[in-house]
């Protein structure tokens, strides 16, 4: 609870800022905004499994993205980059419905679609969830979870699918 209410002020205060400056004011501030984003990484874990106060849990997260930030670099723009291609394939029903050239067919299709990218985004929030728990282990501990097992979290560039 104190985390949501320390992060929404942060948040509205950068708003505040960001309405009052010019041009580049804006794009200092949605920098701020981003680092503040980056930096809250592992945030929830650490309010989940070391019971710090938000600035306590704010300050643990940079020092342990400071060690994994390759990794989690790596981690997400990976899964963001299977899950944007997977969420190209709801355009499919909807350019299926236009070849029709009719309405209702569009109209299925845009609801196919939607339904699709609904559970497509709720499949990428819990990988999300699992990549960020089993990074936050490895930072942690500096064991890797038995699910991820054949892959390396101490070389993140390196090719995922060298043993197939």
């Amino acid at each position: 609870m104190l985390w949501s209410l320390f992060a929404a002020t942060v948040g509205l205060i950068l708003r505040a800022i960001q309405e009052r400056v010019g041009f580049i004011g804006k794009i200092l501030v949605g920098a701020l905004g981003a680092a503040f984003t980056i930096a809250t990484y592992f945030v929830v874990p650490v309010l989940i499994y070391e019971k710090l106060g938000p600035w306590g849990a704010l300050k643990r997260s940079v020092s342990i993205l400071k060690g994994t930030w390759g990794e989690a670099l790596i981690g997400n723009l990976g899964l963001g980059v299977v899950f944007f291609l997977l969420g190209l394939l709801g355009l499919v029903p909807i350019i299926v419905g236009a070849l029709f050239m009719s309405a209702w067919p569009i109209v299925i299709g845009i609801v196919v679609a939607v339904v699709y990218w609904i559970i497509l985004g709720l499949i990428f929030s819990a990988a999300q969830s699992v990549l960020l728990a089993a990074l936050y282990r490895y930072a942690t501990t500096g064991k890797v979870s038995e699910d991820f097992a054949g892959l390396s979290f101490d070389n993140p560039w390196a090719t995922p699918f060298k043993n197939i």
